[in-house]
């Protein structure tokens, strides 16, 4: 059972990385980014700071248990770049991909 929950993180993982890159290829029709916005360095801190809260969750956490804290925390991360992209680059739709990943 521990290794298929471990198994089963990996693949939620991949697939919201997957995810994120084809949904940006079909919904995101603008080439403006973040980067091009004066909210850049708070988007970057903030998406470092979940990071940093993800992998660490992870590490103190017992992976081969099921935690909804890490999905709470991915969920919350995809939530904090949507409202950014949202109200600094809303023309983009890029906030879209990060609403249907959360």
């Amino acid at each position: 059972m521990a290794d298929e929950v471990t198994g089963l993180y990996l693949l939620f993982y991949i697939v919201l990385a997957l995810g994120r890159y084809f949904l940006e290829k079909v919904l995101v029709v603008y080439d403006r980014d973040m980067s091009d916005t004066p909210a850049y360095r708070s988007y970057r801190l903030g998406t470092l700071l979940f990071m940093i809260l993800i992998f660490a969750a992870a590490w103190i956490l017992d992976i081969r248990k099921p935690h909804p804290l890490l999905l709470v925390l991915v969920a919350l991360a995809f939530y904090y770049c949507a409202y950014l992209e949202k109200k600094y680059v809303p023309e983009t739709d890029r906030y879209k991909v990060s609403q249907i990943l959360a």
